[in-house]
This record gives structure tokens, C-alpha cells and sequence, in this order.
């Protein structure tokens, strides 16, 4: 049915589809509706269907002091940041006026019904237990999305003078889950497209994202069959920011990276050297390493490391018992937990990492 109603409100609209809504392994997609080239335009939304914001430098709230950029047209990333945000607030807000419009003709009015529901598992609309389980397990998420919604409330207040309307978190959340950006000199463009915001994220992309002079497309980059998922790259971020942006993760992420409150960052020419040792070596070396640190480091300067990486390393401990913990007792908050899952993988690879590091550090690793 939701498949027919797409098709039927793209075509009263002037939208080209040659694909189709369906389900698949990634959820709700688009699929092609028949063999593609490379180059073929698969999806076409005119602009006019679009909500687009346009934002400067001086629209932002600006870098912070003694920030320079490093050229004239460069923005700086707290600069980009900024704007990012405020023109996320701005569609937000526009989303709003849109779907609430009293002009029943208003075409984001019927479109809103394709976008994901209030009750959807995205972080910024899990209940406060929820939350505070989730910090045990990742406080720095926790605290990215709490942030969040607090700079949201006072950013909305202050730029529409107004209170918080009710679907206020919903619609930012479809918004920052489903928004595109282009950054150009001094200035960022982020635009709410439809059709083009059903088509899910790989790596192992066949399609690009593209613009016309009137149009906002999906163009095939390879060869694709009836049937295919459509799929192109959104960027490539470490899972706790596909999970705070989008509600899903990758379950092998070249991008990810653990970020540990209160973890100790390694000491870089002690950590790089022991990387170098790790590396397997030519098969003409094959011979036995023995791996310990460069003789020019003090053996305090060691001993400093060895009781940062065990506190580090006990950290990890902690977090993944409450990961444990957290999967146990939420067994139905299937994307959360499956970020939960990851991330307690990810932390165990690490636990192993620093292990090897620590018998670096002891001189007491060996490889073959």
C-alpha cells in the first residue's frame, strides 16, 4: 500500500522513479524496477519538492576566540559545525510549517506519512531509563544526545520565540536522519529530499548522489538488475555517529573508532612503534621479534604508560560488563541493543590490542 501511494504522489508531482519502496536486510529501501547501466538517472525530485537552507558564515553563531581560518574561503570545523546545526533547526522548522499547513494540497503534508513514525527508535526519542542505561554502556553518546536536545530546546526558543512544539524532537530527528549538506567556500546548503531520503547507506554503494539545474537525482554508477537495492555512500562514520544520526550501524565498519570517557590516549611514539612491530613482516623476515620499546624512552616514562594502559584496559572491563548488563535486560530495543553489541565488540578488540601493548611495554611480546 505504502509502495502504491509513493508511486502515485511521485508521478502527481512530476518525480521520475524507476524504482520501487520495498523491505529488504536493511529494512524499508528503494529497489530497482528494472536492469540499469552505469549513469542512469533512477530517481529525479525536482527541486521545488525540496526544503532547502542556505546558510553563510555570518548565519552561524560564529568561531569561537582566536579561531582563524586557514584561507579566506575555508571554514573553519567549529564554523561548519555551527552552521550544520542552524541549518538543520531551520528545516526543522520548515518541516514543521509543512506537515501542519492548513493547505491540504501542501505536498509535505502527504509526504510526512512516509516518514518514519514518532514511535521510531531513533537515540534522540529514547526515554530518559533508557538513557541512562545506554551511559553505562557509552557515556559520550549519552552526553552527545543530551547536549542535543537541550541546545535544541534553547535554540528553537530563541530563534522563533516561541515554546517547543510537541513533535519538535520528532521532526529534528527525521530531519538530521534524512537531510543532505553541501558545504562550498564560506557557505553550506542542507536540503530535505523525498524519494531520494528512502535510499539506504552502503559502502559497497552502485549509485552516487547527483544535481541538475532543476533537479536533485540518484544516478547508478555500475551495472545494476531488476530487484537490486538501491544504495549509495552517506560518508563513512564510525557507528556511534550512525547510530545517533540514522538509528542503525555497520556490523563491520572500517570507519569505527572507541571513544572512552576517561580512557588515557596512548603515548604516540611508544603506541606507533609497537603498531610498526605488529605489522607482519615480509616473508623473507620471517624470524623471530622480540617486541620492546625503543631503548631512547625512560624507563619511567614506561612505567607511566604500563599503569595508564591498566587503567585503560580496566575501564574497558567495566564497560563491557555494563554492555552485558544492558543486553540482557533490553532484549526488545533491537536497534540500541545491536549498537550495544558492536560496541562490545569493539572494546574487546581493543582490550586485546592493549594487552599486546602492555607485553610491548614489559618486553615481554614476542611474534613470529
Amino acid at each position: 500500500h505504502a509502495m502504491a501511494e509513493l508511486k502515485a504522489l511521485g508521478e502527481a508531482h512530476g518525480v521520475m522513479l524507476r524504482a520501487s519502496l520495498g523491505n529488504g536486510t536493511r529494512g524499508r529501501g528503494m529497489f530497482a524496477d528494472e536492469d540499469m547501466s552505469p549513469g542512469e538517472v533512477v530517481i529525479s525530485v525536482p527541486l521545488d519538492l525540496c526544503i532547502i537552507k542556505q546558510l553563510d558564515a555570518a548565519d552561524s553563531e560564529g568561531p569561537s576566540e582566536g579561531t582563524k581560518r586557514e584561507t579566506e574561503y575555508e571554514l573553519s570545523e567549529q564554523e561548519r559545525k555551527s552552521m550544520t546545526w542552524v541549518a538543520e533547526l531551520f528545516l526543522t522548522a520548515d518541516l514543521l510549517s509543512a506537515i501542519f499547513s492548513d493547505d491540504d494540497s501542501n505536498f509535505w503534508k502527504e509526504y510526512a506519512k512516509m516518514l518514519p513514525p514518532p514511535d521510531s527508535p531513533f537515540p534522540l526519542l529514547m526515554p530518559k531509563e533508557d538513557l541512562a542505561a545506554l551511559s553505562a554502556c557509552d557515556s559520550v553518546l549519552v552526553d552527545t544526545i543530551n547536549s542535543h536536545r537541550k541546545k535544541l530546546k534553547e535554540g528553537w526558543e530563541k530563534q522563533f520565540d516561541m515554546p517547543c512544539p510537541p513533535p519538535l524532537l520528532w521532526l529534528n530527528a527525521c530531519v538530521i536522519s534524512r537531510c543532505f549538506h553541501i558545504w562550498n567556500k564560506d557557505a553550506v546548503m542542507a536540503w530535505m529530499t523525498p524519494f531520494v531520503d528512502m535510499v539506504n547507506h552502503s559502502y559497497d554503494k552502485n549509485c552516487v548522489l547527483a544535481t541538475s539545474d532543476n533537479a536533485i537525482e540518484i544516478k547508478t554508477d555500475k551495472a545494476i538488475k531488476k530487484g537490486d537495492e538501491i544504495l549509495f555512500s552517506y560518508a563513512h562514520f564510525p557507528n556511534s555517529h550512525f547510530y545517533w544520526r540514522y538509528a542503525f550501524c555497520l556490523e563491520e565498519n572500517e570507519s569505527d573508532v572507541l571513544e572512552i570517557e576517561g580512557g588515557i590516549r596512548a603515548h604516540q611514539v611508544l603506541f606507533d612503534n609497537f603498531l610498526t612491530t605488529r605489522s607482519p613482516p615480509p616473508p623473507v623476515l620471517q624470524q623471530s621479534i622480540k617486541l620492546t620499546c625503543p631503548s631512547n624512552v625512560s624507563e619511567e616514562v614506561q612505567e607511566q604508560e604500563r599503569t595508564s594502559v591498566q587503567q585503560t584496559m580496566e575501564k574497558i572491563d567495566s564497560l563491557v560488563g555494563a554492555c552485558d548488563e544492558f543486553l540482557k535486560t533490553r532484549e526488545d530495543k533491537r536497534e540500541v541493543c545491536e549498537y550495544v553489541r558492536l560496541r562490545r565488540g569493539l572494546l574487546e578488540s581493543c582490550r586485546d590490542l592493549l594487552g599486546g601493548y602492555e607485553k610491548f611495554l614489559s618486553g615481554e611480546g614476542t611474534k613470529e
